[in-house]
């Protein structure tokens, strides 16, 4: 799919949330201002996916999770130099993760993302990075130099249709991804892809419901996936595949969006585990977080 900048209601917003994140003083969020200046003396840097995701889903107030850049150096050692300064780790992703004095963000050279290192698509230039997201929600970016956002025609549209699905299958955390698919189902009330839906059914019936579990448990604070019947969430979504989008009946923490046209449901079949809704505890991730 090719990017470019939209121009509707929910682009404007959140190119205003993205743009007052990395002014605005309040809750130490300079810092990540002051880090993307130094960033941005490499080459230019984009935020990508999940940060942008979640100010346009829940907005600045809820945000306390990592933030991802991406910077396409015009020297490859200038950047090595650079996160070394810092002090930064790597990351299971072939990125750097940089854990400032009140947030963490994590950071990569173009040429060395993921998918750009493993060739599942051409990854010229930062615009190329809206195909190289695993989430179709998270197929999104900021240019801090252009201030403008940047994504594919569609992608209000399906966030507004609450449809979550696969955007590029190969990834480095295959049964990760599916945790998170069924943790951000409950939290934004969100109906399961196709593609989704199989990726999902897959890592269950190859590794077990419990790994998921247990998977979970590591890299989040307050787990989800305990309270639902893994069984029968691979039944019915493996039913339901080629027959459209699927939804979980999991009540979720937050079932409307802060998104023009008041975040209607999506089509598709309706499913219930169990035959009632399953609640289950706030979604919350683990990590060096904001305070």
């Amino acid at each position: 799919m090719s990017a470019h900048p939209p121009d509707d209601a929910d682009s404007r917003r959140l190119k205003r949330l993205a743009q007052y994140f990395l002014t605005t003083e309040a809750r130490s969020r300079t810092e990540v201002a002051v880090f993307v200046a130094k960033l941005a003396e490499l080459g230019p840097v984009v935020a990508i996916g999940g940060f942008l995701r979640d100010l346009l889903l829940s907005g600045n107030r809820d945000f306390r999770s990592d933030v991802d850049f991406v910077v396409h150096p015009g020297s490859l050692p200038a950047f090595d130099a650079f996160v070394s300064q810092l002090g930064a780790g790597t990351n299971r992703f072939g990125g750097f993760g940089v854990c400032l004095t009140s947030w963490k963000v994590d950071v990569w050279p173009l040429q060395r993302t993921w998918a750009a290192v493993n060739g599942h698509v051409a990854v010229n230039t930062l615009d190329d990075l809206v195909n190289a997201t695993f989430f179709d929600w998270d197929a999104i970016l900021y240019s801090t130099d252009t201030r403008t956002i940047i994504t594919c025609p569609d992608y209000f549209r399906r966030v507004r249709e609450r449809v979550i699905d696969v955007n590029l299958e190969p990834n480095p955390n295959p049964l990760g991804n599916a945790v998170r698919a069924l943790r951000y189902v409950y939290r934004w009330d969100a109906a399961v892809g196709e593609r989704l839906a199989a990726h999902i059914v897959r890592h269950v019936r190859d590794h077990g419901w419990d790994a998921l579990v247990a998977s979970e448990r590591r890299s989040f604070r307050n787990p989800v996936l305990p309270m639902l019947d893994g069984e029968r969430v691979a039944t019915l979504l493996e039913g339901h595949i080629g027959r459209g989008p699927v939804r979980l009946n999991i009540a979720p923490v937050q079932r409307d969006l802060p998104l023009s046209g008041g975040g209607t449901d999506a089509s598709g079949d309706t499913g219930c585990i169990g035959g009632e809704s399953v609640v289950m505890p706030e979604d919350t991730g683990a990590g060096c977080r904001a305070g």
